[in-house]
């Protein structure tokens, strides 16, 4: 009998997961810092890949981390980041198709308290 052993992974993390910040989804249309994004400087809200210290997580275990005979890799670049950090080469991986990271348009970069204080009858 072959044994097949699924490792789910969650990405590290980012300036805006740590921050609380609502992400943005890939591609999505970005709403604010589209000026900073276009410099190479994502802003808070915008899936920027990771910070220093979830790279730094991800390298440290690189490692003790089993090699796959298959990966699949969600196309966010926080995602694909961590996977790269991990020794995994994101870019082998199939596409996936199926539920796409949500697009959090006018929210995109803030916090749930900066949208309560301006849209309180959103929240």
């Amino acid at each position: 009998m072959t044994t097949t052993r699924v490792l789910l992974i969650a990405p590290a993390l980012s300036t805006a997961l740590r921050e609380a910040r609502f992400g943005e989804a890939e591609g999505a249309e970005r709403t604010d810092g589209a000026e900073r994004a276009e410099a190479g400087d994502p802003g808070p809200g915008v899936d920027g890949g990771l910070d220093p210290v979830g790279l730094r997580q991800a390298e440290a275990v690189r490692e003790s981390f089993p090699r796959a005979s298959r990966l699949y890799v969600s196309s966010t670049r926080r995602c694909r980041t961590t996977a790269r950090a991990l020794g995994l080469d994101a870019g082998t991986a199939p596409p996936l198709t199926g539920p796409a990271p949500c697009a959090m348009g006018r929210w995109q970069g803030r916090t749930l308290d900066e949208v309560a204080a301006s849209e309180p009858e959103a929240v």
